[in-house]
């Protein structure tokens, strides 16, 4: 956000201002839904991991499926937001 609001405005047209400040707010939303999505998810993981383990009650393919899940999903949302964080940068280079 400090690359656009350093850039020179006049010289960018407000169309691709708008875009640009929008792609803005969709990866900071999608920063946070990963920071809570990696809380919550590893806080279950981690109680599956444990309670797998000391409780013995889930069998050895539902356990790793389960602690599995839940590590899985944080790092797709990851991967959603290193795409939209390099696209973001991409159209900052080419308005610059």
């Amino acid at each position: 956000m400090d690359t656009i609001a350093n850039a020179a405005l006049s010289s960018v047209p407000p169309g691709q201002l708008q875009a640009v400040v929008a792609d803005c707010v969709a990866l900071e939303q999608t920063r946070v839904f990963r920071q809570l999505l990696v809380k919550r998810c590893g806080v279950i993981a981690a109680v599956i991991a444990v309670g797998g383990l000391l409780l013995g009650l889930l069998h050895s393919f539902a356990y790793w499926f389960s602690v599995g899940i839940f590590v899985l999903a944080p790092a797709g949302a990851w991967l959603v937001e290193s795409r939209l964080e390099r696209d973001l940068r991409k159209k900052v280079v080419k308005s610059s």
